[in-house]
């Protein structure tokens, strides 16, 4: 099984500070860089093929083949860069665990964990 660990920081943004393996870091970072408390501009793009085949945020290049989502690290130094393949119903899952367990918890929680089981993602969450 593949983690990466989110910290809610004392500025109550959340920073990657572990992961398992580059892929699922990828997923780490675009989670506290490009999301954070934003889910609005990718869960459509995920969905809709008419937005577009590829975007990108400030961490992360995402690009749609087939019903896959590639997130690949833009400045990541390696060659070729880091990459993580999700399906489009896992990663639309993810963007709305993110917006129910993470956006609009009251408190915020942490600590947050995203483990890879295979192809399913989950978001798990500590106080």
């Amino acid at each position: 099984m593949e983690y990466t660990k989110l910290i809610l920081s004392e500025y109550g943004t959340y920073s990657c500070r572990e992961f398992s393996n580059d892929d699922i870091g990828t997923l780490g970072f675009f989670l506290s860089s490009d999301i954070s408390f934003r889910i609005g501009l990718f869960r459509p793009w995920a969905i809709d093929d008419s937005l577009g085949m590829e975007t990108s945020g400030n961490t992360t290049r995402l690009e749609k083949e087939n019903n896959y989502i590639f997130l690949s690290d833009l400045y990541d130094e390696d060659n070729p860069p880091s990459t993580l393949k999700i399906s489009r119903e896992q990663f639309v899952k993810i963007l709305d665990e993110w917006d129910k367990k993470i956006i609009k918890a009251d408190p915020r929680p942490k600590e947050v964990i995203i483990k890879q089981d295979g192809d399913l993602f989950f978001i798990e969450t500590n106080n």
